[in-house]
């Protein structure tokens, strides 16, 4: 038994220690650009209830002024991320939710494939990049979701290679897609437009330390020059939206809010959070292990350090931090020796077993019930049951999470998960958002919140505070019992 062990042991370390044919990488590094790691999941976020009411609005009434879902009728309101509503929308009504889904697979794919050549792009080693690209896509799948940060990540990515094609071969008429890119996330994504120029800001700092240092040195003022009007150019078709400015200071006007850390993709990320300490980790292991002989350049450190802080300001923001930085980890590691014996020798195997593993394992976990996939089943029952009994229109109180839920079915709730437009910096009206919270937390009278809107129904679970008060209000009966209660006013 001792010798057929031994032998056993011989073999498998033979087998590992084998060089791989060059087909078997190829196939090994197709694999990986392509399909590892990618999030395939029917699970559809909960914000999906209003971007599609979104988009089904703008398609037939056009751009709204004022907010057209609730119950407040005074609220001013921009309909950002219009162009995201829309194509879900049409995806949605034509194709169905499969539809959506295969968007969100597709998008993955080509931001796989971006990233892959920004890496190759600024290491020339399909071996870094794929290791690179297998550690930030396995980190950026939660974020592969129905929302407008789909495409910003893709837009992001394609940003940073225009920015490097430029710094690799100096044609400038690349930047043209400058301009594109930037106008392009104004209509998908509005309310992170920034990112576009903390990301282009590195490359227009790098260029002016080399004019200031050699004043003398005329390629480098011709550089800055391209760099200004590219930044100049970008910043102008930020305005050209259905909104103009206002669309530009929208992000602006929402920060500073009150409650604004009770948002929990907005709160600031610490080392408690395992995924941010793990990403920062992995950054300042590849700064340390850097190959001290080369100079990184100045860009590479402005940009992690502006994404960096980016990050710090809410917790989503660290995915910026991943996209646009992501590349600077194959920089650093492209020159350490031990690279390229990943490639070669029994490390790479066990690699391609592991990552496959761990994907499919993901995978496995959030492709639940793929077979009955439809619009969110966040509280199926209870919206069957309000579809058959409550007239559309109607007036109610629900939680903030399950509001665009009964807006997408014709109702008017009192609030929705769409948080900033609730601020009264945002809505010129009132601050809703701050009397839903303090209603929670008992600083309002939940009594007084009630008869001062009397909506027709209120809709809440023992978990809501208004549950506390409607229960014992005489001027509310309940007409449906369950894990959601239904209480109309007599």
């Amino acid at each position: 038994m001792k010798e057929k062990i031994v032998e056993l042991d011989r073999r498998l370390t033979a087998f590992f220690r084998k060089p791989l044919s060059e087909r078997t990488r190829k196939i090994c590094l197709l694999f990986f650009v392509l399909m590892c790691p990618v999030r395939i999941s029917p699970n559809i976020d909960i914000d999906n209830w209003f971007i599609l009411n979104h988009g089904r609005y703008i398609l037939k009434h056009g751009f709204p002024t004022t907010e057209p879902f609730t119950i407040h009728t005074n609220m001013v309101f921009s309909m950002e991320k219009w162009l995201t509503n829309v194509i879900n929308w049409e995806l949605y009504s034509v194709f169905g939710i499969w539809a959506i889904v295969l968007m969100i697979y597709m998008i993955q794919i080509i931001s796989k494939i971006v990233f892959f050549k920004l890496c190759k792009l600024v290491t020339n080693s399909n071996t870094v990049a794929v290791i690179v690209e297998y550690f930030v896509f396995f980190f950026l799948m939660p974020f592969f979701v129905a929302r407008p940060q789909l495409f910003t990540i893709l837009l992001v990515l394609i940003e940073m290679y225009v920015l490097e094609r430029y710094e690799k071969d100096g044609n400038h008429r690349i930047l043209i897609l400058m301009p594109i890119i930037s106008l392009l996330e104004m209509q998908l994504h509005s309310t992170i437009y920034p990112i576009i120029f903390i990301c282009l800001a590195p490359y227009l700092g790098e260029s002016l330390w080399k004019v200031i240092k050699d004043k003398d040195n005329g390629e480098a003022r011709k550089k800055f020059k391209v760099y200004v009007v590219t930044f100049v150019t970008s910043f102008i078709t930020t305005f050209i939206n259905p909104y103009g400015y206002k669309s530009v200071i929208y992000i602006f006007k929402s920060y500073m809010h009150k409650y604004f850390d009770l948002i929990s993709e907005l709160t600031p990320p610490t080392f408690k959070d395992l995924f941010f300490l793990l990403v920062f980790i992995v950054f300042m292991l590849a700064f340390c292990l850097r190959n001290r002989e080369r100079k990184m350049p100045i860009r590479y450190y402005l940009l992690y350090f502006g994404l960096y802080m980016f990050a710090l300001t809410a917790c989503r923001n660290v995915m910026f931090l991943l996209v646009g930085a992501g590349f600077i980890l194959a920089y650093e590691i492209s020159d350490t020796p031990w690279i390229n014996k990943i490639y070669e020798f029994s490390l790479w195997r066990y690699i391609v077993i592991t990552f496959v593993l761990i994907t499919v394992g993901w995978n496995i976990m959030f492709f639940t019930n793929p077979f009955k996939v439809d619009l969110p089943k966040r509280d199926k029952e209870v919206i069957e049951w309000v579809n058959k009994n409550v007239k559309k229109g109607a007036t109610m109180y629900t939680h903030l999470n399950e509001g665009a839920m009964y807006e997408f079915y014709g109702y008017r709730p009192y609030i929705d998960s769409r948080v900033e437009v609730f601020f009264k910096s945002i809505n010129e009206d009132y601050d809703y958002y701050n009397e839903y919270i303090e209603v929670q937390i008992k600083e309002i009278d939940g009594n007084e919140f009630i008869e001062k809107y009397k909506f027709k129904y209120i809709i809440v679970t023992k978990y809501d505070e208004v549950y506390m008060y409607v229960k014992n209000n005489d001027n509310y009966k309940m007409i449906k019992k369950g894990k959601h209660m239904v209480y109309e006013r007599k």
